[in-house]
């Protein structure tokens, strides 16, 4: 017996069929993450020194960890899932075209783009939320660390050169065998 799928499955799950998407969790208040840094060190430190004395903890490291735990929680309320999107094959096509690689380098030519211009139109192209006006990308640009911008255009590469293969969850199937015993379950016939 064969394993394709009959005609009709075929023209049905293609109507049904979606783009490739990815989210990118970005915390707009960068500065909170040296804060964080520098409470978690502090505690750490605290905690190295109680641990030294004794197995309990002290006040102070209460004290630090609920201000890592505050601060956590306020980049948590400050940050933004941005969903990019693939293009439709042809207009990924037509945007990579409209940013051909500059003479003399080497990148762009390894890339078969202007990676000046390119990066920028693919990520503008690619968020489909939030839905961001020119002055909020002007804005957003203000604020966006390399870091960031790099996450975004990576997540754009992904969706629109990655592979759409059905992913496999390590950890949902270690924790549905740990749940189980360990053991398969039995199908419900046996």
């Amino acid at each position: 017996m064969s394993n394709r799928p009959k005609p009709r499955a075929f023209k049905e799950a293609l109507r049904n069929a979606k783009l490739p998407e990815r989210t990118v969790r970005i915390c707009l208040r960068a500065d909170l993450i040296a804060e964080h840094e520098k409470a978690e060190r502090e505690l750490n430190e605290s905690r190295s020194q109680t641990l030294a004395q004794t197995l309990g903890t002290s006040a102070a490291e209460v004290k630090l960890a609920r201000r890592v735990e505050e601060l956590q929680a306020e980049m948590e309320s400050e940050s933004h899932t941005f969903t990019v999107r693939a293009l439709p094959r042809a207009e990924y096509r037509a945007l990579t075209r409209a940013h051909p690689p500059r003479d003399g380098e080497a990148a762009d030519k390894s890339e078969n783009v202007n990676l000046e211009t390119y990066p920028d139109a693919l990520i503008r192209a690619c968020v489909v939320d939030p839905v961001l006006d020119e002055e909020d990308w002007e804005a957003f640009a203000e604020v966006m660390t390399s870091r960031t911008f790099d996450d975004l255009y990576l997540a754009a590469l992904l969706v629109n050169r990655g592979e759409a293969d059905v992913p496999f969850s390590q950890t949902a199937s270690r924790v549905i065998r740990l749940s189980d015993g360990g053991h398969k379950r039995p199908e419900p016939t046996e």
